[in-house]
């Protein structure tokens, strides 16, 4: 007789998933999400995160059904906490009745607690320790090597979700073209004559000197003639006039307000098609 799987032990109906990372993070969990999904396709899964990452949500429709925005907490790193509204986050999210809290943050030092305040009938995720397991929860140890995506989708894997490759996506929207055209950032640019430039980090610990992003800029342009698009979030403004300002060859400045989404037409790309065979069906 087959052994039922973590998922289908719990006969899951809603799931939350706790990921409050910033954007480059949660397009490394795009490939669990849809392995999440091809499980559970009539399930609802919400998304626990920065609020920034509402935008993110909005354009995964097939594999997130909803956004909760967490305040932060003052024990992680890397965000603006907001402790006072702690209690009413996890109210909120109780009062949801979740049958399944997914931990797809880190290793669970403290976000193992957090998502265990959820009050969901059943929890997993990953643990600095041993693996540790009962009938409602489900701890693997973080892997020590490999890439982001491919840890979250060993965890998927473990609860017994389906191979559904470990493509990224991010798919453009109608209005994305046109709000990038309105912006008149990137008027002039055309594909293969610019480079973006992301100088920021979600701490100023993890930034490189400016001026080593100005000299890569200066140097492209050089050799190669290229454009410098500097990007960022609305919060990265102070470094990336420092970058600019440390360039000798010009630089078109493109942040935040525009929307990630005007931001990757940018670069010139679009959402590219499906390779691994799953097309979601949910709604």
């Amino acid at each position: 007789m087959k052994t039922r799987t973590f998922l289908q032990r719990q006969g899951v109906r809603s799931v939350i998933v706790f990921r409050a990372l910033q954007l480059g993070d949660m397009l490394c969990a795009t490939p669990a999400f849809r392995a999440l999904r091809a499980a559970l396709p009539e399930a609802r899964i919400v998304l626990a995160g920065l609020p920034d990452m509402a935008q993110f949500a909005q354009r995964f429709p097939s594999y997130l059904d909803g956004f909760i925005a967490f305040p932060g907490h003052p024990l992680l790193p890397g965000q603006t906490a907001r402790p006072e509204e702690l209690p009413g986050f996890y109210a909120g999210i109780r009062e949801q009745r979740f049958d399944l809290a997914l931990q797809w943050h880190d290793g669970g030092e403290v976000s193992n607690h957090i998502v265990a305040g959820f009050g969901a009938r059943a929890m997993a995720g990953f643990t600095r320790g041993e693996t540790a397991g009962t009938s409602r929860t489900l701890l693997l140890p973080f892997p020590a090597s490999g890439s982001e995506s491919e840890r979250l989708l060993q965890l998927c894997e473990h609860l017994g979700a389906p191979a559904v490759g470990s493509r990224l996506e991010f798919p453009l929207l109608p209005g994305d073209a046109e709000e990038l055209e309105a912006s008149r950032v990137a008027s002039g640019l055309a594909p293969g004559n610019f480079i973006c430039i992301h100088p920021g980090a979600s701490t100023d610990e993890q930034c490189w000197p400016p001026e080593r992003f100005a000299r890569v800029a200066d140097q492209l342009h050089a050799e190669f003639g290229l454009s410098t698009v500097l990007t960022g979030w609305a919060g990265d403004a102070p470094m990336v006039r420092t970058v600019a300002d440390h360039m000798r060859s010009p630089a078109i400045e493109a942040m935040a307000p525009i929307s990630i989404g005007a931001a990757r037409c940018e670069t010139g790309s679009s959402a590219a098609p499906r390779s691994d065979g799953f097309s979601p069906t949910h709604r």
